[in-house]
């Protein structure tokens, strides 16, 4: 218990190369051969209970979030809104829709897979959130029961619809058009939407056409291009006119040992890369060069639009 204590202090080390924590800590405790082992520990404001054995709640354990830089950028732009509504599409075992849960008046979240659906009640259970709302649908541009490739090892995030011939333990999941779900539920009002859904995020985008154009939210999603073959650079035409897309740059890298905590964002005018992209509407920055320049979400814009603010 005491090097696990050690290592947990070494990987909360934020200035420090995230290489060279996690190469110290997987020596000692390896991930993909660790034991399931529950743990409970402070989470931005809540609890989260998690279990060794994933690689989600390993990496929360140990640096204090699975993604860090991802969820600065959300407190960042979520806090340019008043009771922010989030949409969190792929949520797996909960870990972004807590966190958002802290920093937001409502998170709507979709997960279709039971194994890790029931991981993500049980963190709403843990801090009696009144504020979220789970339905264990995938998204997708139509309704459908579809063939879904379970994950494998200790990565939760691994299953996908998206494999033409899925070569693994599959079963079957419903598939829901976003636009129809919200508007069923009365959900009118969407300001920010992250989506992480192992490369079927153009799918997820067209059934959720109707919000966008309607909303004009921020948009966090994954692109994981499984259209390499295709020669077109970029798929904009999934969103309404008048968006910016940023590539999210999480690691900034000084001399050979040390990093800047802090994410970067950087333009995109034309291929988009596979990583974490992030779509911002015109009238937002416009809002933040009227409202707040100065605030951490307008710094990360203007930097990367070259504006000054």
């Amino acid at each position: 218990m005491i090097l696990r204590k050690l290592l947990r202090l070494l990987g909360h080390l934020s200035w420090l190369r995230f290489g060279v924590r996690d190469r110290v800590i997987r020596f000692f405790h390896n991930p993909d051969k660790s034991q399931s082992e529950f743990f409970s520990v402070p989470f931005f404001g809540s609890i989260y209970r998690g279990n060794f054995n994933t690689f989600i709640d390993w990496s929360v354990y140990y640096y204090g979030a699975y993604a860090y830089e991802e969820l600065r950028l959300f407190e960042d732009f979520l806090s340019t809104f008043e009771n922010p509504t989030v949409v969190d599409v792929g949520a797996n075992v909960g870990h972004h829709t807590l966190f958002a849960a802290m920093k937001s008046g409502k998170v709507i979240c979709f997960e279709p897979f039971q194994d890790v659906a029931d991981r993500l009640e049980q963190k709403i259970t843990d801090n009696a959130l009144s504020n979220v709302y789970l339905f264990k649908v995938a998204l997708g541009d139509k309704n459908e029961l579809a063939l879904y490739l379970k994950p494998t090892g200790q990565n939760t995030g691994t299953g996908s619809f998206s494999s033409v011939n899925p070569k693994g333990d599959t079963l079957t999941l419903p598939v829901r058009v976003g636009d129809e779900i919200l508007a069923e539920n009365n959900i009118s009002s969407v300001h920010f939407i992250k989506i992480d859904t192992e490369g079927f995020e153009p799918f997820v985008l067209s059934g959720l056409r109707n919000t966008i154009e309607r909303n004009r939210p921020l948009v966090f999603f994954e692109w994981t291009q499984e259209e390499k073959k295709n020669s077109r650079d970029n798929f904009t035409e999934l969103f309404p006119v008048n968006y910016n897309f940023f590539n999210f740059i999480s690691d900034t890298p000084t001399f050979v040992f040390f990093r800047k905590p802090a994410y970067k964002l950087e333009k995109l005018n034309g291929k988009w890369p596979d990583g974490n992209l992030f779509a911002v509407p015109d009238e937002f920055i416009q809002k933040l060069k009227n409202t707040n320049p100065m605030c951490s979400a307008g710094k990360q814009i203007f930097s990367a639009l070259n504006l000054r603010s």
